[in-house]
């Protein structure tokens, strides 16, 4: 992969979301029953703008929660009692 400077990972990036519109835009012109993969180019970039800010999307929260809840010593002794009292 060639080493980009900021603006130039900007313009790539709004180059693709462009393209992808325009793939939307002539689905639709066309009548095609989906995009021409305009929405996967669109998760692709939120997915690396997120990456780059050391972000997750939302639908990764409940890993987070449950990689926290693990690491949780009161978290372990009430697993650990709750299966051993309840049937």
């Amino acid at each position: 992969m060639p080493d980009l400077s900021d603006g130039e990972f900007a313009e790539v990036m709004e180059r693709v979301l462009a393209d992808a519109e325009s793939r939307a835009n002539m689905a639709v012109f066309t009548g095609a029953h989906h995009d021409n993969g305009a929405e996967h180019m669109r998760a692709e970039v939120e997915m690396f703008r997120l990456g780059m800010n050391r972000r997750l999307p939302n639908s990764w929260l409940p890993y987070v929660r449950e990689m926290r809840l693990e690491e949780d010593p009161e978290w372990g002794e009430y697993q650990r009692l709750k299966q051993k009292f309840e049937p």
